[in-house]
């Protein structure tokens, strides 16, 4: 391996990781968190496009740029479980009100992010070391329900720097006594990265999206969990409005994506 991609693979992340912790922890800093947070998200869009196109620290990347920028995210949603599914907002734990588009009654929401980015229509997906084989059989599952609509076509492989890729994994997290008897499920979201020429224009817009299964709960490892994660990384936000989508916050037991489903897909990525 070369010099310069040492530096990147050494330097480069505790350099991000630094100043992430400076923004929350530095008393100098004056001005608003959020605000600071702002600027040094910016150069860490820039550390993250150098990592993803080294495949070992492809999830290195994606940390860092979670850790450090969680005041802004609005890639990320959960899914929920809850004893009171009639409740959409007991089961939401995820940042769904601030990431989502305005919806209509035939139309799953999309995340903001992807809103007016023209993204082509192909995926490749991985698996992250060490996931389960039963949480890569759901996933595949909830691949070939998505493949099945020719809106999308996911395929497995790690695909190249300009084409749309998506990482399954799993994670663990314990509902502490205040969760009001709603269990996290999943997460998962998209992650627009644009390449720039050396002129300053983009050359090609991609989405890094990921999807993960909350591994501490069996009812995590199920197909409906799988569509919904795998939902929010191709684009679709929560859809609070109709129990018949995958998108809904809480665990109905959806398998089939509805019209709603399919008609917030295909603002995304129309008829290509």
């Amino acid at each position: 391996m070369k010099w310069k991609s040492w530096v990147v693979m050494l330097v480069v992340p505790v350099a991000a990781l630094a100043a992430g912790v400076w923004v929350k922890l530095d008393p100098r800093v004056n001005i608003s968190r959020a605000a600071m947070v702002t600027r040094v998200k910016g150069y860490l869009d820039d550390v993250h496009d150098w990592l993803v196109d080294l495949p070992p620290l492809e999830g290195l990347a994606h940390r860092i740029k979670q850790n450090a920028t969680s005041d802004l995210s609005v890639n990320t949603d959960s899914y929920s479980n809850s004893g009171s599914s009639t409740d959409a907002t007991t089961g939401s734990g995820g940042a769904a009100s601030s990431s989502s588009a305005s919806s209509s009654a035939t139309q799953t929401p999309t995340e903001s992010i992807v809103q007016g980015v023209q993204l082509a229509n192909t995926y490749y997906y991985h698996f992250t070391n060490g996931t389960p084989a039963s949480v890569q059989a759901v996933f595949k599952q909830a691949v070939a329900v998505y493949n099945a609509t020719h809106i999308v076509s996911i395929r497995p492989g790690t695909g190249t720097q300009v084409q749309n890729r998506i990482t399954f994994g799993t994670y663990r997290k314990q509902m502490g006594a205040d969760a009001d008897g709603t269990l996290e499920l999943g997460k998962g979201g998209p992650e627009i990265v644009k390449r720039i020429t050396s002129t300053g224009d983009v050359k090609v817009i991609v989405n890094r999206g990921t999807a993960r299964l909350n591994v501490n709960y069996q009812d995590a490892i199920a197909l409906p969990v799988a569509l919904h994660e795998l939902g929010h990384a191709l684009g679709l936000d929560h859809n609070t409005q109709s129990k018949a989508s995958v998108m809904y916050p809480i665990d109905q037991g959806v398998t089939t994506l509805s019209t709603d489903d399919l008609n917030g897909l295909k603002s995304i990525y129309g008829q290509q």
